[in-house]
């Protein structure tokens, strides 16, 4: 994760918006569960994106000096509740998001900042999504403000597969997947 993350925010240090004060630090805003029964795995990636925050601003930030400041919203979950928790953000002034546990709320939070770019091209936000994995986000709801840094359920299948098709002593397989995924 600590990886990812720090991918992102090179893509971040570069894009960021020349309106913003050098000493404005450039906010990413973290919407996922952060309550209910994912509350765990939410809570799990918002360390990891707060440490990674940490260590890049004790290093000196970029930019020449430029900090990053990590915003948490509680999705729950729930894509309504994750529209809810973007519409915050973006009244806060926020336009960097990452969310990855759920891909329903991946797909409304991707859908609404095209939404949002479309009607304010002044002040576009970016969805860095690690870890939704419909394939429909990098297919037929693709868009220019949606970046993907994990591959999806149909990328993985076949990697998966053609791994397996190479192994000769493998003569059968069991999967036991979550009915969603």
């Amino acid at each position: 994760m600590h990886f990812k993350v720090g991918q992102a925010f090179l893509i971040l240090a570069f894009i960021s918006t020349e309106a913003m004060a050098a000493e404005d630090p450039i906010r990413i805003g973290l919407i996922e569960a952060l309550s209910g029964p994912m509350a765990v795995q939410g809570e799990y990636v918002s360390h990891h994106l707060h440490a990674a925050v940490d260590e890049l601003n004790a290093a000196g930030g970029v930019l020449g000096g430029r900090k990053f400041e990590a915003v948490d919203f509680d999705s729950k979950l729930s894509p309504h509740e994750g529209l809810i928790a973007l519409k915050n953000g973006l009244d806060k002034g926020i336009v960097y998001y990452t969310q990855g546990l759920g891909s329903s709320v991946g797909i409304a939070i991707s859908e609404a900042i095209a939404k949002h770019n479309a009607r304010n091209p002044q002040r576009p936000a970016l969805f860095l999504n690690y870890g939704a994995l419909d394939p429909a986000l990098t297919n037929e709801k693709c868009h220019f403000w949606h970046f993907r840094f994990d591959p999806n359920t149909d990328m993985r299948v076949a990697a998966l597969t053609a791994y397996l098709a190479g192994q000769p002593r493998i003569k059968k397989v069991y999967l036991f997947n979550q009915d969603y995924a």
